[in-house]
C-alpha cells in the first residue's frame, strides 16, 4: 500500500517566479536600452541630415555673394560672412536657413594654404548643433571659389 501522507502540490515556488521576473526585468532592461540608442542615432542622423542642407544653403548664397561681386569677391565674401555672423550665432545665416534649436553656422574664407582670402579662394561652412546627450556634432561643407568668367 502507497503512503498518501505526502501529497504534491502543483504550482511555482516563490524563489522561481523571483528568479522569472528578474531575467524578464534584465531582458526588458536590455531591449529598452537597444531602442534608446537606435532612436538617439536616427535623430542624429536626421540633424546632421538638416545641418548638410543649412551648409549647402549658405554655400550657394555665398556663390551668389562672389557672382555679384566680380573681381572684388576675395574681399566682399568675408565681409558678407562677418556681417551675417554679427549677432547672436543661433541667429546667424537665420534669413537664409531655418536654423535648428541651438545650431550655429559659422564660415572660413582662407587661401588654399590657409593664408588669408585670395583667388582661389577655400571656404568652409560649418554647422555646430547639439546631440540628445549634449555632446556637440559638426557639419562642414568645404569647396574652392575662383573668379567668375
Amino acid at each position: 500500500m502507497k503512503d498518501r501522507s505526502v501529497s504534491r502540490v502543483a504550482g511555482v515556488t516563490l524563489l522561481e517566479l523571483t528568479f522569472a521576473m528578474a531575467i524578464m526585468a534584465l531582458a526588458f532592461g536590455i531591449a529598452a536600452r537597444a531602442m534608446l540608442a537606435n532612436y538617439v542615432g536616427l535623430d542624429l542622423q536626421s540633424r546632421r541630415s538638416k545641418a548638410a542642407q543649412h551648409c549647402r544653403s549658405v554655400m550657394g548664397a555665398i556663390r551668389e555673394v562672389r557672382d555679384q561681386s566680380g573681381d572684388e569677391f576675395v574681399t566682399a565674401v568675408p565681409a558678407w560672412a562677418a556681417e551675417q555672423e554679427s549677432g547672436e550665432p543661433e541667429e546667424a545665416y537665420g534669413d537664409i536657413v531655418d536654423l535648428m534649436e541651438q545650431e550655429w553656422i559659422t564660415v572660413t574664407c582662407t587661401d588654399l594654404s590657409g593664408g588669408p582670402p585670395a583667388d582661389p579662394m577655400m571656404v568652409t561652412v560649418t554647422s555646430s548643433f547639439p546631440d540628445m546627450r549634449g555632446r556637440t556634432a559638426t557639419m562642414n561643407v568645404i569647396s574652392v571659389l575662383t573668379q567668375t568668367q
